[in-house]
């Protein structure tokens, strides 16, 4: 049988699992962002386009790393 304990224990793991996922995924992310704008030689106030973005995820890490002065401009067919 199944306790209300127990379902909130497998729970509150099963939340703990997908946010260290979670974590791992973005600071992934935000290095391959990083080597990027390193590769493209990005700077601040740089216009990119990221065509095929699917979530958009590249995009809105690489707005944040290069600031306000710069454009990022992400487009998907989906």
């Amino acid at each position: 049988m199944i306790t209300r304990a127990r379902l909130v224990v497998a729970v509150g793991t099963a939340v703990l699992v997908a946010h260290v996922a979670l974590h791992a995924q973005q600071a992934s992310l935000t290095s391959e962002v990083s080597r990027l704008v390193e590769l493209l030689e990005l700077r601040s106030d740089s216009v990119v386009a990221d065509v095929g973005a699917g979530s958009g995820e590249v995009a809105v890490e690489m707005a944040r790393q290069l600031g306000p002065a710069s454009r990022v401009y992400g487009t998907d067919v989906n």
